[in-house]
């Protein structure tokens, strides 16, 4: 039980920080590259929590074998419950 502990609060953290919710909520309408999230995340926050997410499990990163390379960002089948939870928890 303490290791479901401390991933939720491990979630709640990266959660709470500038940008990750918007990022997630982002990324449940289909993948998305930086450039279109930069839009609505400061750069170097969202290069910050991007990382956070991807190491949490809660996105995927997928590059891309193009000239340059592109990073293309999803949302992971644990990010969509972790996002389906916030949606219950704002109807509260």
């Amino acid at each position: 039980m303490q290791d479901t502990n401390s991933k939720n609060e491990e979630y709640l953290q990266i959660l709470s920080r500038e940008g990750a919710v918007v990022i997630l909520k982002q990324l449940s309408f289909g993948p998305c590259r930086f450039a279109k999230l930069k839009k609505l995340v400061q750069h170097t926050t969202l290069a910050k929590r991007l990382k956070e997410l991807e190491e949490a499990g809660l996105i995927k990163r997928t590059v891309t074998q193009n000239r340059p390379p592109t990073s293309i960002y999803e949302i992971t089948e644990k990010g969509k419950e972790v996002l389906n939870i916030l949606n219950q928890l704002k109807r509260l």
